[in-house]
């Protein structure tokens, strides 16, 4: 991670680092992973979350400490998808890809929060505290949601993004033609061999002859 980390820094390429810290989707009913997230935060004698796995926090530390002077901010980013609120509390699982190509999750809220690199911890211990603490936030804000009947304020401005052009049914049936086309023919099947060797050839020549020592 750290080589790839001085090879953005290195090459003065501007960049975003999306970090998904909790390591998996949190699943209600998905009982194994939530006991390892509860039995973590109870180790360590930290509030267990209820709509939240517990965060990793070695990778944002690194990613911070060694990229602070490349980046302007830290964006928090809570997604929630309607259809998951259940109608006496709780919630259901976050729809899949299929339902985002079938229309069956037509709306999604979305808070964000913004931290400027500046106001960020300057040790390990800080920045690890500094995740936890997002990840509360977050999760009093799904316990808004869910365990409530009333939209919490931070939803009650949305702004809405018009995408009525693209129908989600249409889109689907064309990706599975495509796939078809490359799958169940012979010269689908040799273009897809074609481009995996020729493709793994340049990408890993290219990432020899950039690498970073």
């Amino acid at each position: 991670m750290k080589q790839g980390l001085y090879y953005l820094q290195n090459k003065n390429i501007q960049s975003s680092i999306v970090l998904f810290p909790e390591g998996n989707r949190f699943i209600p009913g998905k009982e194994d992973v939530i006991k390892m997230s509860t039995q973590f935060a109870t180790s360590q004698g930290l509030p267990v979350p209820r709509h939240h796995l517990m965060p990793r926090t070695r990778g944002f530390t690194i990613a911070l400490q060694e990229m602070r002077n490349h980046l302007d901010a830290v964006y928090c980013v809570t997604i929630i998808y309607c259809g998951t609120k259940m109608p006496h509390g709780g919630r259901r699982a976050a729809p899949g890809i299929c339902d985002v190509f079938t229309g069956r999750c037509g709306l999604i809220h979305m808070h964000i929060k913004r931290t400027p690199i500046d106001k960020l911890p300057g040790d390990d211990n800080g920045l690890k505290k500094f995740i936890f603490d997002a990840f509360y936030e977050k999760d009093a804000l799904l316990s808004a949601y869910y365990e409530s009947d009333e939209t919490p304020a931070e939803f009650q401005n949305p702004v809405s993004v018009p995408c009525e052009h693209l129908h989600g049914q249409f889109v689907m049936l064309v990706t599975v033609f495509v796939v078809s086309l490359f799958l169940l023919t012979s010269g689908g099947r040799a273009c897809l061999w074609m481009t995996w060797l020729y493709g793994s050839i340049f990408g890993y020549s290219w990432l020899g002859m950039n690498s970073v020592a």
